[in-house]
């Protein structure tokens, strides 16, 4: 467990890209991996794996105007945390998690 704090151990992307015309799309998959890790002495903490999918769909109906839709976190993953902190007087454990979900935005790009 000999890691800098925050070090990811394994990180990969694969994405995708469709060009042409008035209509453009495109979709990534990113993996981080997880494991433990001493922060000091008395702090332990655990990573865990997260997985995030995201997709855009982008239409260009005039040179100065496009409407981007992009979904993100499509699988829903939440993000969980865990510590641990042993001292002379005792061991403490935190247990978290934060419930996410998936988001889709609209956006209008104007170029000037």
């Amino acid at each position: 467990d000999n890691r800098v704090a925050e070090q990811t151990p394994l990180t990969a992307t694969l994405g995708i890209d469709s060009k042409g015309g008035a209509h453009n799309a495109g979709a990534s998959l990113a993996y981080r991996g997880g494991g433990p890790l001493r922060v000091s002495v008395e702090q332990y903490r655990q990573q865990f794996r997260r997985r995030d999918l995201e997709a855009y769909w982008l239409w260009k109906f005039t040179p100065q105007y496009q409407v981007r839709v992009t979904a993100s976190n499509i699988l829903g993953e939440d993000n969980h945390d865990y510590q641990r902190y042993v001292t002379s007087a005792g061991t403490e454990e935190n247990v978290g998690r934060r419930p996410d979900s998936a988001r889709v935005s609209v956006n209008l790009e104007v170029k000037f």
